[in-house]
């Protein structure tokens, strides 16, 4: 642990998946490679989204290849996919591929609504291949979407049912996701996003561990971060919001949560052995969850008023293999939905 008032992660053991629901393909290994929407989850396999309704994640179902695609058709390589909530256009899939391609498609997954080719770069040159190679998704509810780039800028667009923009691009600076002695090394980039909206702040992490925050109100983004975490050299591979807090998933198997108002560090968790892939926030309970290449899947008790500590609550392993992606499903909540590199299921567990 390298802060005060955290419990120390004690793993409980290997304990199997209550259930594994068989798809008809298998995760590709991606940070953040499962996200869940009103009606189905979703994953990428290599250059296409596998869907898997959420009737089907339930336990007693393990019906064989539940799984359909997204209406996705280009043969780039995909780095993100997301659901996302937008004004006008409610449940919304988000996928960002390697070529500079943002999609957004309808809940089901089978309408395009908007699409985007990244072209040209801030200063109207051509967009190198650095900055045609997207991650990190990230909303503010309302008409803003925030798309991360390999060399360091932040796409911002303005999103309706009719159109969708490209209103700004934030650039790479000394202040925000821009090192020296990383770039001189040919390295670097925005790895993921997230919007703390309470406080109405985009937090974004990249490949040196960095992590800004970003006044964003309405979508209006500055050209320098209010403030920076400084990074160690592992990359930021997950972000998420929720609880008045901001949690990072870094490539070091560390955990950091933010005060996304204070906009620094809260406290930092040395949570797993190998690079972390996944976290998720609990919609009503202080929870996080977390997951990594170690194998294990662990949840965290969320500092509170009444309970300022990080607890431990659960350290298992779902399934032998690397843990790709992690959320909680289940009609309240009360199950953990893994994805599983090179395997054909998702792996259910019960919330603790």
């Amino acid at each position: 642990m390298a802060a005060s008032g955290v419990t120390p992660a004690v793993p409980r053991g290997t304990a199997a998946a209550l259930q594994l629901v068989k798809c008809k393909v298998s995760a590709s290994l991606l940070p953040a490679n499962l996200t869940v929407g009103s009606k189905s989850y979703a994953y990428i396999h290599r250059s296409e989204v596998a869907l898997v309704e959420s009737r089907l994640v339930a336990l007693g179902n393990e019906k064989a290849e539940v799984t359909s695609r997204a209406a996705y058709s280009d043969k780039e390589p995909l780095n993100a996919v997301e659901f996302v909530k937008l004004a006008g256009l409610g449940d919304v899939l988000v996928v960002l591929n390697q070529a500079g391609g943002v999609y957004l498609f309808d809940e089901s997954g089978q309408k395009l609504l908007h699409s985007y080719k990244h072209t040209k770069s801030g200063s109207g040159a051509p967009a190198s291949l650095k900055e045609l190679h997207l991650r990190g998704i990230a909303t503010d509810g309302k008409e803003a979407l925030f798309v991360g780039c390999g060399n360091g800028d932040i796409l911002v667009f303005a999103v309706s049912k009719a159109k969708m923009t490209l209103s700004k691009i934030v650039p790479a600076s000394a202040e925000g996701h821009q090192d020296s002695a990383a770039a001189a090394q040919g390295s670097g980039g925005v790895s993921a996003l997230t919007y703390a909206s309470g406080a109405n702040v985009l937090v974004s992490g990249d490949d040196w561990g960095h992590l800004c925050f970003w006044p964003a109100v309405g979508g209006d983004v500055p050209a320098k971060p209010a403030a920076r975490v400084e990074g160690k050299g592992a990359p930021v591979n997950v972000l998420v919001s929720g609880h008045g807090l901001v949690a990072a998933g870094l490539a070091s198997g560390h955990v950091r949560l933010l005060d996304p108002v204070r906009k620094g560090l809260a406290v930092e968790v040395a949570a797993h052995t190998r690079a972390i892939n996944a976290l998720d926030m609990h919609p009503s309970k202080p929870l996080l969850l977390s997951a990594a290449e170690d194998t294990f899947v662990t949840v965290w008790s969320l500092p509170t008023a009444a309970n300022p500590q990080v607890k431990n609550l659960s350290a298992e392993s779902p399934a032998l293999g690397l843990l790709t992606g992690a959320r909680f499903g289940g009609q309240n909540h009360e199950l953990i939905v893994t994805t599983i590199y090179d395997s054909r299921s998702l792996a259910l567990m019960h919330t603790p």
